[in-house]
């Protein structure tokens, strides 16, 4: 059972209490006793159940995998400010540059964050009334204006907030503010974000998409950790399934700017799942993800154990506050590895074979839990998860890996980020590689890093995370600018009405939205459908591959930097691209022939040529 959920049913919890989750199920329509499904994307479904029934659920014959919800974070970076602050290209002169006949008009972009100033000038029209269509504080307590089938939060329509804005004081007459947890009046995240990817520039800086229309989730969880209101995995695919229902049949693209640094970074989580069925399964309709800021975090260590041999892994563990500190590790399910895990300097040690858990005492005193299992469903691996708990002791721990069985040898491992005091490996340990955020490694979301787009040699942030994927694929995809970005800023919380201001934040939160105003944009000017598979072959083509010498940049600059000059190209290139051929014209240029003879063969097909079967 995955480690988080055997937390999530521990002792002295309330059995009778209902709880979320996500699981992968054999088949979508089979679906075990017990549960109430919220949301499917597939055989990806999230639910809500009794904790005194998890155990029955997941031993369930219809189910695969069943997976606790997991808490995140955003992904902007605080940093010293530059001098300048960094512009888009659309922001020098008047009017959209990129495409001056395009502003995502007809295009849906939704918001996944933590506040929305929906009263701010540049989420307004020119009439005053509000671009959102729907704005879900998930956050917020039930009460009788939570959305179903979802059942927690508070759902505000387009009309209750223009109601809203006709009145002096539109924050508390809808019963939301933006800046609630705003408690250093620097700006929400989440505005800030909506600004880039969309704002109309009426605040004075305009966003990629200024005429599309905004659908925002305030992220908070539901039953399972109300207390926390950071957002959970569960509640981060019920937003994707919101505002996909808000949008209707409109193109649509969803920015997701969170993240964490555990999981196996391999796209197996079952979030990086059900975003690629949700993706798979409707045109027209694209996931943009920032790749996280962790290539310094000191998080992430990996190396080869030989057989009989061991490693040692040193970590410093820092204060949190709600969470407990996290320690994961990721190894071949070929593999068998004997865990230790002991104080620097003290004698007690914790021992832990596969397929087994162990306790970790202070003194009496519970101070957290080993869980070592093999092969998980979703990858095949096996999994170490250490918790140690808030009350356990801080200062330097020592992870012993010893191969017992090796057929391939090599382990990752990362720390979990933390709600304060993050964690962190010895300098010793720290590799910088495969530091993408947990939820960013999907196959078919579009994932961006950033850079700094004042450098002549656009060089990569320096916060920027690195790939690849534990599977080898290229993560981030693209670069966009995130160093020092004017956007809109959200309302503190002590302003009863909009303050129409800017702010400047870092982070690849920063770049993703970039490149989601990019691709409303793109979808706005296409005349056909578009995969998402059409929308990566379109971001591709906006590309300016930047040389990077050393094989770390080259795992962190992804196909290239996006080059908004390329926009209007790119979108001409798809439309004739995609065109179909009249009865007499072919779509291949004649060096495509051979003899006035033209075979075809598609994937998982044949082709027979002069009698010959030829098999492709």
């Amino acid at each position: 059972m995955d480690p988080a959920l055997h937390e999530l049913i521990g002792e002295n919890l309330d059995p009778g209490e209902e709880i979320d989750a996500i699981i992968r199920l054999h088949h979508p329509k089979n679906i075990p006793p017990g549960i109430t499904v919220i949301s499917s994307f597939g055989e990806i479904i999230t639910c809500r159940l009794k904790r005194r029934d998890v155990t029955d659920v997941y031993k369930h014959p219809f189910v695969i995998s069943m997976k606790a919800p997991r808490l995140f974070f955003n992904d902007a970076f605080s940093m010293p400010a530059h001098s300048m602050y960094n512009t888009f290209p659309l922001q020098e002169g008047q009017g959209n540059s990129i495409v001056p006949a395009l502003t995502g008009k007809g295009v849906v972009i939704g918001i996944i964050d933590w506040g929305c100033d929906f009263a701010h000038i540049d989420f307004l029209d020119s009439n005053g009334n509000t671009r959102l269509l729907a704005l879900w504080d998930q956050s917020s307590t039930r009460n009788k204006l939570s959305p179903e089938p979802y059942g927690y939060g508070r759902y505000y329509t387009r009309e209750a907030i223009n109601k809203a804005l006709k009145t002096s004081t539109p924050y508390s007459s809808l019963g939301y503010h933006p800046g609630t947890t705003d408690r250093k009046k620097q700006g929400m995240h989440g505005t800030h974000v909506m600004g880039i990817a969309a704002s109309n520039g009426r605040s004075g800086n305009k966003g990629i998409a200024p005429g599309s229309e905004i659908v925002f989730v305030h992220l908070g969880t539901g039953n399972t950790s109300g207390q926390y209101n950071l957002g959970d995995s569960v509640s981060i695919l019920e937003a994707i399934d919101f505002i996909k229902k808000k949008a209707g049949n409109r193109k649509l693209v969803i920015n997701l700017s969170v993240g964490k640094h555990g999981g196996p970074h391999d796209g197996t989580t079952l979030v990086e799942m059900g975003i690629d069925r949700f993706l798979e399964d409707n045109n027209n309709t694209v996931i943009c993800q920032s790749t996280g800021n962790y290539f310094r975090s000191r998080t992430h260590c990996s190396g080869l154990i030989k057989p009989a041999d061991k490693v040692e892994l040193s970590f410093i563990t820092g204060s949190t506050r709600i969470i407990e500190n996290e320690v994961e590790v990721w190894y071949s399910g070929w593999d068998e590895f004997s865990i230790c895990l002991r104080r620097k300097g003290k004698q007690q040690r914790f021992t832990c074979a596969l397929n087994h858990s162990a306790v970790i005492y202070d003194g009496h005193k519970v101070a957290g839990r080993i869980y070592h299992r093999s092969k998980d469903p979703n990858n095949g691996r096996n999994h170490v998860d250490i918790f140690l708990y808030p009350n356990a002791p801080l200062g330097e721990w020592i992870l012993e890996l010893e191969g017992i069985k090796i057929t391939d040898g090599r382990y990752h491992a990362w720390i979990e980020r933390a709600d304060n005091g993050q964690s962190v490996f010895s300098d010793a340990n720290i590799v910088h590689t495969s530091t993408t955020n947990t939820i960013c490694n999907s196959n078919n979301a579009i994932v961006v890093g950033a850079y700094d787009s004042s450098d002549p040699a656009s060089a990569i942030a320096s916060f920027s995370s690195s790939g690849p994927t534990l599977d080898g694929r290229i993560k981030p995809l693209f670069l966009a600018p995130g160093l020092n970005i004017l956007s809109a800023k959200s309302t503190a919380a002590d302003q009863p009405a909009s303050m129409n201001h800017l702010t400047k934040m870092s982070g690849t939160s920063m770049a993703a939205p970039f490149v989601t105003g990019i691709i409303a944009l793109l979808l706005e000017g296409i005349h056909q459908d578009a995969s998402i598979h059409d929308v990566r072959n379109m971001l591709c083509k906006t590309c300016r591959m930047v040389p990077r010498k050393e094989l770390a940049e080259q795992l962190r600059g992804g196909y290239g930097v996006i080059d908004t000059g390329k926009v209007e190209q790119t979108i001409r290139w798809f439309n004739s691209h995609t065109t179909k051929p009249s009865e007499n014209e072919s779509s291949l240029p004649d060096a495509a022939y051979d003899n006035g003879e033209f075979y075809e063969c598609g994937l998982n097909e044949f082709s027979v040529a002069d009698e010959a079967l030829t098999h492709c």
